[in-house]
């Protein structure tokens, strides 16, 4: 899916943020926070797949509150009223009547909150992972702890070993949640929302909410334990309560799957069922001449040498905005939403790599991919790696497909040859993408694409 575009909607002198997306029959506001960043959430592939996910049920808005993210700084520490201004704005600009909302942890008292003050404006409920207070959840002790990470840590991702605990060894993942915590707010900013939450309390407006209402909690919640939302059930007249496997706070997180297929079944009354499969632009890079090139090294010298070169191609990756899978030998495999960000990535990997000696080579494909925490599976990635294997080195090799699906961009592809890949039926039409040291405008332009 193509990341919509960024616009502005106006409450009072402070410009909202907010994006809109999706081609479902139900109107859907996404209430986020209290603090991130519309445009950095799509360059995480899980954050990515679940809102993509949301947006075949539903017609989905997702804003920055002010203060944070690509919306106004706020002139003055924000209240809950104004969140509610904030939220109430972006329905207006969207042109929703009665959408439904949905809102995690601190996100899902603002959503309650403005579902008990304005029941005409708010057609269904969904809360994640709730309480009613945030003092129930942010104690003295995390206070004192968070205070200090805001202090001296702020913008490193320590925040996931609070709100996604099942992440704390993904080094990828801590570092796009670092990146997000960096633009999301300033350090001055977040104290201020931490005393806010600290503040929180809706325990009276549970009372008055009248819309249908989904409480869904992840049932190893270390951050909300599991009764406090069955509490807020238990408060809200007629609400339902379920819980979904996971421990983390960041309903992207767990069972991100059965969590969705509960909300599109609550607000549509059925569920589609979890695709199989994953269209995804798969890429393989590999080393040419590594066997030759170990054997002149010392071990340990090669070992330092693929550590190093490893830790570039994981961050281009994530530059380009894929998901780095694995490395293999001396290759790696990535997959992308798209080629031209697989494209991007392969030509800063292939570029730079001769300044640490080594010369790559890569190949690229789109197909369906069959995708599990650690890896990818399909033909389609069996077709990339062959593909990789006819390039020379320093040359990047694509598919017809990727052809076919750029034919309308300016990326330059160039045919090679056509010709049969091992163990893969039929002959394939394989096309080069120009690359080169210089700084020729053909390949400028082509660097720059994401």
């Amino acid at each position: 899916m193509q990341v919509p575009e960024t616009e502005f909607a106006h409450c009072g002198d402070i410009q909202i943020a907010y994006q809109v997306y999706g081609s479902g029959p139900v109107e859907l506001v996404v209430c986020g926070g209290p603090a991130g960043h519309i445009d950095v959430y799509w360059e995480e592939p899980v954050v990515h797949k679940w809102y993509e996910r949301i947006g075949r049920f539903a017609r989905v808005a997702i804003f920055d509150r002010r203060g944070t993210g690509a919306s106004d700084s706020a002139t003055r520490p924000p209240t809950e009223a104004q969140y509610m201004e904030d939220l109430a704005a972006v329905i207006d600009a969207c042109g929703f009547e009665r959408p439904a909302l949905v809102g995690a942890v601190e996100a899902s008292r603002m959503s309650a909150l403005f579902a008990a003050t304005h029941p005409d404006r708010v057609s269904a409920l969904v809360l994640i992972d709730t309480a009613a207070r945030g003092r129930d959840t942010i104690g003295d002790d995390r206070v004192e702890w968070l205070t200090g990470l805001i202090e001296r840590r702020w913008g490193k991702g320590e925040l996931i070993s609070l709100y996604a605990p099942s992440m704390v060894d993904n080094e990828r993942f801590r570092r796009w949640f670092g990146r997000m915590e960096r633009l999301a707010v300033s350090p001055y900013g977040a104290r201020q929302i931490l005393e806010l939450m600290r503040e929180s309390d809706v325990t009276d407006a549970l009372t008055r909410i009248k819309c249908p209402t989904l409480v869904i909690h992840h049932g190893e919640n270390s951050l909300v334990p599991v009764e406090l939302g069955r509490a807020v059930a238990a408060a809200i007249p007629g609400a339902r309560f379920t819980t979904v496997a996971g421990e983390d706070s960041m309903a992207w997180l767990g069972d991100a799957e059965t969590l969705i297929g509960e909300i599109e079944e609550f607000l549509t009354g059925s569920r589609t069922p979890a695709p199989c499969n994953e269209l995804r632009a798969i890429m393989f890079t590999d080393i040419v001449g590594s066997t030759e090139l170990a054997a002149r090294l010392h071990h340990k010298q090669w070992q330092g040498l693929l550590s190093e070169h490893y830790e570039f191609v994981r961050r281009e990756i994530e530059l380009a905005g894929g998901q780095a899978v694995k490395a293999m030998g001396d290759g790696f495999l990535a997959t992308f939403i798209g080629p031209e960000q697989a494209i991007h990535a392969a030509s800063e990997v292939v570029k730079s790599s001769p300044s640490l000696g080594l010369d790559v080579r890569a190949g690229i494909h789109v197909g369906a991919v069959e995708a599990s925490a650690d890896d990818v599976r399909g033909i389609a990635v069996h077709i990339a790696a062959r593909i990789c294997e006819q390039a020379d080195r320093g040359q990047i090799l694509v598919s017809r497909t990727v052809k076919d699906i750029l034919v309308d961009s300016e990326v330059p592809l160039e045919l090679v040859s056509e010709q049969p890949l091992r163990g893969v039926p039929e002959k394939w039409s394989l096309y080069e993408v120009p690359t080169s040291t210089g700084q020729d405008e053909d390949t400028r332009h082509l660097i720059a694409l994401k």
